[in-house]
């Protein structure tokens, strides 16, 4: 098993940040790599989908709701068959300037031994999507996540280098 597990001080209270966890149609607006939907209730099963650097395409299965506490906690699990499996857990706790977010992912399966830098991964993933998440709860906007295709990402670079500037009149402002 592979356990990564990232704290974070958020100027929200805790109930703002139980809200944005739990409203899983909203995951779009602020989560670099996962998309949900549904209605969180502990034992049903929610859409869940993550998107990855290393594959081309994201990640869709159903996640099952392990924990619901309000305000306190909300766990859920999404496998890949005997694979590999998430189980990711947010706890938390008031603070002096707000909430403490406690948020843990472990990973489980015989892919885990497999797959290269998968603990630098998840972290970057765990810490990636605190940091938005503490953009969204500041009300700044999340940047878009990054593609996995190198290839696309310099063809689009490019293109960007050789449009042409200035406005389309040819007269200065």
């Amino acid at each position: 098993m592979l356990s990564i597990e990232n704290s974070i001080e958020l100027a929200a209270p805790p109930w703002r940040v139980w809200a944005a966890l739990t409203k899983l149609d909203a995951y779009a607006r602020w989560h670099p790599y996962v998309t949900a939907a549904g209605t969180p209730e502990v034992g049903r099963d929610v859409d869940y989908s993550m998107r990855s650097r290393i594959l081309r395409r994201p990640i869709t299965a159903p996640a099952t709701v392990t924990c619901l506490s309000e305000p306190e906690a909300f766990a859920w699990r999404v496998g890949v068959g005997g694979l590999l499996r998430f189980d990711e857990s947010f706890h938390i706790e008031a603070s002096e300037h707000g909430a403490t977010l406690r948020h843990v992912m472990e990973c489980r399966g015989v892919l885990t031994r497999v797959i290269p830098g998968l603990d630098r991964r998840l972290r970057d993933f765990v810490g990636g999507a605190d940091q938005a998440l503490d953009r969204h709860l500041r009300g700044a906007a999340s940047p878009p996540p990054r593609q996995g295709n190198r290839s696309k990402r310099r063809a689009d670079l490019s293109r960007a280098r050789n449009a042409p500037s200035g406005n389309s009149t040819g007269k200065d402002r």
